[in-house]
């Protein structure tokens, strides 16, 4: 911009300064102006103006020639008039507005040079600054991915160091199970030389146990010479063992028929006219609380189960037989290996129950009570049974302590039992 105005300072100075001049030379010599001289000036300011029509002006110069132009009439006018100081003073003007026209066209193309020159830098100013936000737009994203993976890394790193935390416990824990394994390992070897020192003992008394049943061998084929006549002797003991019982069941049937029901009756009103028991000191709660295991013991028994029966029984645990013959009682104390061989020896196909368990308290115990009746046709030696266990804790656990078997029969039995 600063050059463009020094561009448009010089034409106008030059004007002005031949204005001044022509002017100048107006009055110095007007007392001594020719026609010549006056008519010489105004071919020069037509020549001007002819040069100046001969290019290509601008608006502002094609102004400046039109102001010419007026003044170059105005001084043809004067110069028909006769007035040759103004004719010579308008024909130096004209010369001046012409050459000012030229000046202003050659201002103008500069100016109009130094505008295409302005606006193509400011073009390429707006070029480069959209190239640098274009840049920086992509710096910026650059960045946010950078960030973002940053982020991504960071999460991988917490991660990673998790996992090693993880993998460090697992390790140790692995470690420790190592050692168990180890201690394992070292109790089954010494457990297997145990087993070793075992099995050789088992094989030398195999080893001996083969030797005596040779021995046995030996003396079984002595006998059997003997075992003919003993087989012979006993199939005859069968047959008479045979007779008397259809004899003694026929007797029975007999017998049964007339007085069954009449003495079962007298039986269970006698059982049910039993002695008043001891006042409880157990709660209703801890009777409740021992149902499950009478139940088990009951079920067992039942289900012929002997061995999951008689593992209720405490291991001081005795017992006592009564009998009932005739309105009359004979008891009979067994001791705990008596009592469990009875219950082994029992048949729980043999008899059934006539009515509904009961269970109550007696003093500290818990009394379970199961009657029984003889089944029809079934070889037992009474017609009713009752038992009457007496449970108490061990522990966390109920164990019968005692248990009481109480048989009645009114009407005889032969049987083969």
């Amino acid at each position: 911009m600063r050059r463009l105005r020094h561009a448009l300072g010089w034409p106008s100075v030059v004007a002005v300064a031949g204005i001044v001049v022509g002017m100048l030379g107006c009055s110095a010599g007007v007392g001594t102006l020719y026609p010549s001289e006056i008519e010489d000036a105004i071919r020069v300011a037509e020549l001007s103006v002819e040069r100046a029509r001969a290019q290509d002006l601008s608006l502002a110069a094609k102004t400046a020639l039109s102001a010419a132009e007026v003044k170059l009439a105005s001084a043809k006018r004067a110069l028909d008039d006769e007035d040759g100081v103004a004719a010579h003073a308008a024909a130096q003007e004209v010369r001046v507005q012409a050459e000012n026209a030229i000046a202003l066209d050659a201002q103008s193309d500069a100016y109009q040079r130094l505008i295409r020159e302005e606006a193509q830098k400011h073009d390429d100013d707006a070029a480069e600054l959209a190239s640098a936000r274009a840049e920086a737009a992509s710096t910026r994203r650059a960045a946010e991915a950078i960030r973002s993976d940053l982020r991504l890394l960071r999460d991988q790193l917490d991660g990673f160091q998790s996992n090693a935390k993880d993998i460090v416990g697992q390790k140790a824990a692995a470690e420790r199970r190592a050692q168990e394994l180890e201690r394992d390992l070292a109790a089954s070897r010494q457990s297997i030389r145990e087993m070793t020192g075992i099995l050789d003992q088992a094989r030398a008394h195999q080893l001996d146990t083969e030797r005596q049943v040779a021995v046995l061998a030996q003396q079984v084929q002595g006998a059997a010479a003997s075992m003919d006549e003993t087989r012979r002797r006993e199939a005859e003991a069968l047959a008479e063992t045979r007779r008397a019982r259809e004899l003694a069941q026929a007797y029975t049937d007999r017998m049964q028929a007339a007085g069954r029901e009449r003495a079962r009756d007298q039986a269970l009103a006698k059982a049910r006219a039993e002695g008043r028991p001891p006042a409880p000191t157990i709660s209703p709660e801890e009777v409740l609380s021992a149902s499950p295991t009478l139940k088990q013991w009951k079920s067992a028994w039942e289900r012929a189960d002997m061995t999951r029966h008689l593992a209720f029984y405490h291991a001081d645990a005795n017992g006592e037989r009564i009998s009932v013959r005739a309105g009359q009682e004979q008891r009979t104390r067994i001791t705990h290996s008596q009592l469990l061989d009875a219950i082994r020896a029992s048949d729980p196909t043999v008899w059934e129950g006539v009515a509904r368990s009961a269970t109550r308290a007696e003093g500290a115990h818990v009394v379970a009570e199961l009657p029984y009746r003889r089944r029809d046709g079934a070889g037992a030696l009474y017609d009713f049974w009752v038992r009457k266990a007496f449970w108490a804790r061990s522990g966390a656990e109920w164990r019968i302590v005692r248990e009481e078997w109480r048989y009645y029969d009114e009407v005889p039995q032969f049987t083969d039992r």
